[in-house]
């Protein structure tokens, strides 16, 4: 178990005002890699999450805060571990509404490693 209490909240990049511009961010070990508000409209390119622990019940790439709205490029996703009931869950993107135009362009994911199927629907 991590130093962490809260660690499935826990997050690399929070973006809550929206309409801002990432390029080579990368977020290492989190719970969540990057974190959209849900007026988050962000532009986000050559970006990458990694988890190379277990520790945790849940690693979530991305997480929108409503509709995914925000434009991914070049987004690279690493789960080190295989996901497994009741033990580990790995989620590429998580929203709290369904729809929106965001849209992942060039993803890389290791998707032996996840059961998420969501993000498939922005995958253009």
């Amino acid at each position: 178990m991590s130093e962490c209490s809260d660690y499935v909240n826990t997050c690399g990049f929070y973006d809550k005002s929206g309409s801002n511009w990432y390029d080579f961010c990368y977020s290492d070990q989190f719970g969540i890699g990057f974190r959209l508000s849900k007026t988050t409209g962000g532009n986000f390119t050559n970006c990458y999450c990694f988890w190379y622990s277990k520790n945790e019940t849940k690693h979530v790439a991305v997480k929108a805060e409503g509709k995914f709205n925000s434009v991914f490029t070049n987004f690279k996703v690493d789960f080190n571990f295989n996901e497994e009931d009741g033990v580990l869950t790995n989620k590429v993107l998580e929203v709290t509404r369904k729809g929106g135009t965001g849209v992942f362009t060039n993803l890389a994911v290791n998707e032996k490693m996840t059961k998420d199927t969501a993000y498939k629907d922005y995958v253009k």
